[in-house]
């Protein structure tokens, strides 16, 4: 069966009676770790290594408006919008919002349940009246988006708030098989030893093959992109973490910067036993924040191995607080959300 992105993030944990408790952080990964399923009594225990994986979410890029298939054409970031029905949430002075950049005014009613992924669990909450707050940029100036208040018993355990999921009305859901960890960096100079040529011969792959996208004008990398030479490209691991993917034995994500002359590029790629798989999903640098400035955690929403990624700002950068999603997979990294709150209106300097 195939899942879109929002059905795994939403579905994939079982249909209950009850759903707004929050659930508890999982332990981090250990080196060969395949799937983090619950043993519980009532619940399936994790399968050996060799056996046949659970059937991956797959996702559905037609069906979600707002969601690249690939990386810009340009060194702009393109507009931040989300897949419909996910919005990115955000800590104000008026509480936490989930923001709808895809709509012009509020419509969604009062009392609408989501589905709110924090950095430390997932629970249900209910929105407020909608309003509009200034968080986006139009004709380079400040513009206001629907916003909406979310609240309810559970926000005390989801610590900061990420991303926020329309919950189908008259369906309750159970997070108690979710699991949580946060991603810790992992970087040193033996990742640089063990995945550095690796990584250099993907860049070249997608050097030429024209995804890795010059600088207009970067007449040095076009010269290079002649003739490439592997030990002349700057590598830069920005942040990497291990991670349980159901199938993969080492599992391993990597935030990769490569610069070549005066184009660069930012990435979230996904490796296993220390090779790359997939493309690597373009995380755009240009007037975002920097790396260190992101942590990172894993949610997996059945507890199986089939975590998404995400990232957010504990320290405001100067284009206001940040959310970026990746879903992780056997096949590689795909980005499903680049959101920046931009109250201050970049597109105006």
């Amino acid at each position: 069966m195939r899942y879109t992105l929002i059905a795994c993030l939403l579905s994939c944990a079982p249909l209950a009676a009850r759903g707004n408790e929050p659930v508890a952080a999982a332990p981090p990964p250990v080196e060969g770790s395949v799937d983090a399923g619950p043993t519980d009594a009532g619940t399936s225990a994790p399968k050996p290594q060799g056996e046949q994986a659970a059937a991956e979410p797959a996702l559905d890029l037609g069906a979600l408006p707002g969601l690249e298939a690939g990386p810009s054409r340009s060194n702009k970031p393109r507009e931040r919008k989300a897949p419909r029905g996910i919005l990115p949430v955000y800590e104000t002075p008026e509480g936490w919002m989930a923001l709808d950049r895809g709509g012009k005014r509020a419509t969604i009613p009062h009392g609408t349940a989501f589905l709110v992924i924090g950095s430390k669990a997932a629970g249900v909450l209910t929105s407020g009246p909608g309003t509009a707050i200034t968080a986006a940029c139009v004709d380079r100036r400040p513009a206001k988006v629907p916003a909406y208040p979310l609240s309810g018993n559970a926000q005390s355990g989801l610590g900061t708030p990420i991303i926020a999921i329309r919950v189908p009305k008259g369906r309750s859901l159970d997070t108690k098989q979710a699991r949580f960890y946060p991603l810790v960096n992992e970087v040193n100079d033996e990742t640089y030893q063990s995945v550095g040529d690796a990584l250099r011969q993907a860049v070249l792959a997608d050097l030429a093959a024209g995804i890795f996208k010059l600088k207009a004008g970067d007449t040095g990398a076009q010269q290079y992109a002649k003739e490439p030479d592997p030990k002349k490209l700057q590598l830069k691991l920005d942040f990497g973490s291990k991670l349980r993917i159901a199938g993969m034995s080492k599992a391993f994500m990597l935030v990769e910067g490569a610069n070549i002359s005066k184009s660069f590029r930012r990435c979230v790629r996904l490796l296993n036993e220390d090779a790359p798989v997939g493309a690597c999903a373009d995380m755009p640098h240009d007037l975002m924040a920097e790396t260190q400035l992101l942590e990172f955690v894993a949610y997996d929403p059945n507890g199986r191995g089939t975590p998404f990624i995400l990232a957010y700002t504990t320290r405001e950068p100067l284009w206001g607080h940040e959310r970026w999603g990746f879903q992780l997979t056997p096949k590689g990294a795909k980005r499903f959300l680049m959101d920046a709150q931009d109250a201050k209106c970049r597109e105006g300097f």
